[in-house]
């Protein structure tokens, strides 16, 4: 894995213990539904940079199996972003009017 680091990254083991440990928090805040939005996001984030630094360079360079890796990482980006768009729990955070719906009237 240490391979698939940019030479322009210090200490590369570092960023595959980095992004493993992103990644479980990530997971374990979809399982427990706990900002499952926002890591939803900060995946379809973290793949973005990953296109942007390790696949599109190779791509450049005439690696045959980078255009794969870019378009597989780029379709899981995509679904991340669609995911975190349907979450019902981000409705109630974009939604101002919640608060006025929920408040019960007061009867005269």
């Amino acid at each position: 894995m240490v391979d698939y680091v940019p030479k322009y990254f210090p200490n590369p083991a570092y960023w595959i213990y980095f992004t493993w440990a992103c990644f479980i928090v990530a997971w374990i805040s979809i399982i427990i539904n706990k900002w499952a939005w926002a890591a939803w996001v900060w995946i379809a984030v973290m793949l973005g940079v990953f296109i942007a630094t390790i696949h599109f360079p190779a791509t450049l360079s005439g690696n045959a199996m980078a255009i794969t890796n870019l378009l597989k990482d780029a379709a899981i980006a995509a679904w991340a972003l669609i995911i975190a768009w349907l979450d019902p729990s981000l409705e109630n955070i974009l939604s101002r009017d919640k608060i006025k719906k929920d408040t019960p009237k007061k009867k005269k």
